[in-house]
């Protein structure tokens, strides 16, 4: 099955991630900030491979001002938020996320 079949009956959404104020210099980062953000890929690895994730990223700027995009289907808003706010990045407040209901243009 193409894991996008899935997607197509549920809607698709998009969360912003961006770092914390007080975390936006990665050199003042300790070992737990490293494991959080080790555990917030993994997470998205498996979800993506189960077809839920479509396709995350970040931006090439300076820490301070990445933003970081996670593309994922859930079936309302309240789901979607759900998901973006157990993040591990999010938990740990590593970073912030903003949810918005995505509408694909191209695909």
């Amino acid at each position: 099955m193409n894991p996008n079949d899935d997607c197509r009956r549920e809607s698709t959404f998009i969360y912003f991630l961006t770092v914390r104020g007080a975390k936006d210099d990665r050199d003042a980062w300790g070992k737990s900030d490293f494991d959080v953000l080790k555990a917030h890929a993994n997470r998205l690895r498996i979800d993506a491979q189960r077809g839920a994730v479509l396709f995350a990223g970040r931006t090439d700027l300076p820490l301070r001002e990445s933003t970081g995009i996670v593309v994922y289907c859930a079936d309302s808003f309240a789901a979607a938020q759900d998901y973006a706010n157990s993040d591990p990045a999010v938990l740990a407040g590593l970073m912030n996320a903003r949810v918005a209901e995505f509408n694909p243009f191209i695909s």
